[in-house]
């Protein structure tokens, strides 16, 4: 068993730096990769000079980017720790913590929640759409691939534990990972009017995939 990280990345040149720098010196890692999803920046070289694989993936969205680097390089027994590449304050002590529960405690997944005000209050009764996440990697081969696609992920990973129809429920171990946030895409995004609709499709893809989930295979397509 290896854990691998995975660092999903669009355009995060100037903020991937941070995140690498705590990943490649955390020793329960054992390979860090980063999947570069259709980045027009230098976030490929930024990431290459922390002597990472970075690996180009050719269909947008985090859920396809993510699943196409663990389809290469990630084995059924393999326990995957996901993070964004825009967070800030975050240290080898909050990887540790989120890794430690599937590692070893027994869980199947363990879902980070960052330290602000709102996240604080909420992540006591849910982990939310989080994108720190521990999981083995075999739990995402229970998910139908349509499920995940896009910005769907976080959705797929808290359903497949939380409320699938066909099987028992899993508890997810939730970390409040205190003085860690991520940039908001209002300060990611040249024009509010660009941010917003980001954020918008971001929003459609959690809805799409959250009803999605529920449905028969043969009509899932139809929320695609």
């Amino acid at each position: 068993m290896r854990t691998i990280c995975i660092i999903p990345a669009f355009n995060e040149a100037g903020r991937i730096e941070r995140v690498l720098a705590v990943a490649t010196r955390c020793t329960m890692i054992d390979l860090v990769l980063v999947a570069n999803n259709g980045s027009t920046d230098d976030t490929r070289e930024r990431a290459e000079c922390f002597g990472v694989e970075v690996i180009d993936c050719p269909e947008r969205g985090k859920g396809n980017a993510i699943t196409y680097v663990m389809a290469q390089r990630v084995a059924s027994d393999d326990v995957v720790l996901l993070l964004d590449a825009d967070l800030v304050g975050l240290c080898e002590e909050h990887i540790v913590a989120l890794l430690a529960p599937v590692v070893h405690g027994g869980y199947v997944q363990a879902a980070g929640v960052c330290d602000t005000t709102f996240k604080r209050l909420h992540w006591r009764w849910h982990v939310g759409l989080s994108g720190e996440r521990a999981f083995r990697a075999s739990l995402l081969w229970e998910v139908c691939e349509i499920d995940y696609q896009g910005w769907a992920l976080e959705a797929a990973l808290n359903a497949i534990c939380r409320w699938s129809l066909l099987r028992n429920k899993r508890q997810i171990a939730k970390v409040l990972m205190r003085g860690v946030r991520s940039i908001d895409k209002l300060d990611k995004y040249p024009t509010r009017r660009s941010a917003y609709i980001a954020k918008r499709a971001v929003f459609k893809e959690w809805l799409l995939g959250t009803a999605r989930f529920i449905l028969p295979v043969r009509f899932k397509p139809w929320l695609s």
